[in-house]
């Protein structure tokens, strides 16, 4: 049996002259892109 446990995620966001930097990524459920902060699990 497995039990549901709450993990601990660290999302940094940098901003510089109005822009973020984020990480791309592709949502392979539906071939889309997407940007996210970065961050570690």
């Amino acid at each position: 049996m497995t039990t549901n446990r709450i993990r601990p995620l660290a999302i940094c966001v940098f901003s510089h002259n109005g822009r973020i930097l984020a990480a791309e990524g592709i949502d392979p459920a539906n071939d889309q892109v997407f940007y996210r902060p970065l961050g570690a699990k």
